[in-house]
């Protein structure tokens, strides 16, 4: 058996047996209009359709010092 960087038995070795390591979701994008590139740099994007205002996740416990 070869022997490479991945490993004894390649990737072979690293995989899942049965399972599923991820699936990706990509929902449609119908282009209406652009972002400015000032308004861009902002968004993080010039196509209004991807941006998802994202809420920041509530804090655990309190933080060490």
């Amino acid at each position: 058996m070869a022997h490479d960087a991945m490993g004894e038995g390649g990737a072979e070795d690293k995989t899942l047996q049965g399972g599923e390591l991820a699936r990706a979701y990509v929902p449609v994008q119908i282009y209406t209009r652009r972002l400015s590139p000032a308004e861009g740099w902002k968004a993080g994007t010039i196509f209004p359709e991807l941006i998802r205002p994202y809420a920041p996740a509530p804090r655990r416990g309190r933080r060490r010092r």
